[in-house]
């Protein structure tokens, strides 16, 4: 399994080269002759995100072994590399910013425009903020602490899949009127994909304790979440069907909020048995 989503992430690169030249002549054929809605189109967009996000993964990882020789003479990158706790920390560090960031900008958008979905929202974000909070306080905690710990965010995460699936239900059926504005299509854009990119990452890399398994956890809920914020956003703003968008919306928000119970259920039960 584990070669398989290296061969997924890492791809051969000239077939890579091959996918770049067909995303970028496929789009460009798209956009050039008004087939934004076509069939074509909605095959071109997820291929040219996957070629977009193998290539980032290319990118890191030529830079990664690039500098790794230099960044070896300094005892911070030695101790990254080498305690998966320090290095779950770290990398908690950085998803908490981004995601309170994040948080914030939901808010902004939820106050100007007055809308509920924006808010419910902002609100999913806040509590996967906590969640990571509770686990970078207790990274260097005994395993006692840290089982209860985790206990706790997987029942945040149950009380997330409510509020998912609540401003999922309210975005279908009663937002109708919501404007999208245009920056927030390309902010969800760059959101989803450093979410994508993190999860994977993450439960690429080892890892066996307790805080980075419920780190890993927490960032395919949130992976999972963004993927289904920005499908809702694309076709609010793209799309003219109203009932294909409401069917698509509903097999994706119930596909995501059975994987968050499952991913909840799986965190407590493996906090139990410790």
């Amino acid at each position: 399994m584990k070669e398989l989503s290296r061969k997924i992430c890492y791809p051969h690169p000239l077939l890579l080269f091959f996918l770049v030249l067909i995303s970028t002549a496929g789009l460009v054929f798209v956009f050039a002759n008004g087939l934004v809605e076509s069939a074509a189109a909605y095959i071109l967009y997820p291929l040219s995100a996957y070629t977009l996000t193998a290539l980032i993964f290319h990118a890191v990882r030529f830079f990664r072994f690039s500098l790794k020789e230099k960044l070896n003479d300094f005892s911070f990158y030695q101790k990254y590399r080498n305690d998966p706790l320090f290095r779950s920390s770290i990398s908690l560090s950085v998803t908490l910013a981004v995601n309170t960031l994040y948080l914030l900008y939901k808010t902004l958008l939820s106050v100007l425009y007055s809308s509920a979905w924006f808010f419910a929202s902002a609100l999913y974000y806040l509590i996967l903020s906590l969640t990571r909070l509770l686990l970078l306080k207790n990274a260097k905690k005994t395993a006692a602490e840290q089982q209860k710990t985790i206990r706790l965010i997987g029942v945040l995460l149950m009380f997330l899949t409510i509020v998912s699936s609540a401003f999922g239900y309210y975005a279908i059926f009663f937002d109708r009127n919501l404007t999208y504005p245009g920056h927030m299509i390309y902010t969800a854009a760059a959101f989803c994909f450093y979410n994508l990119i993190s999860a994977v990452s993450a439960n690429l890399k080892k890892g066996k304790d307790q805080v980075s398994s419920a780190s890993k956890k927490i960032s395919l809920a949130s992976a999972l979440v963004s993927l289904y914020s920005l499908q809702s956003a694309m076709l609010a703003a793209f799309g003219n069907d109203a009932a294909f968008a409401d069917l698509m919306n509903s097999i994706t928000g119930l596909a995501v909020l059975l994987l968050i119970i499952l991913l909840s259920v799986f965190m407590i039960c493996n906090a139990n048995k410790e």
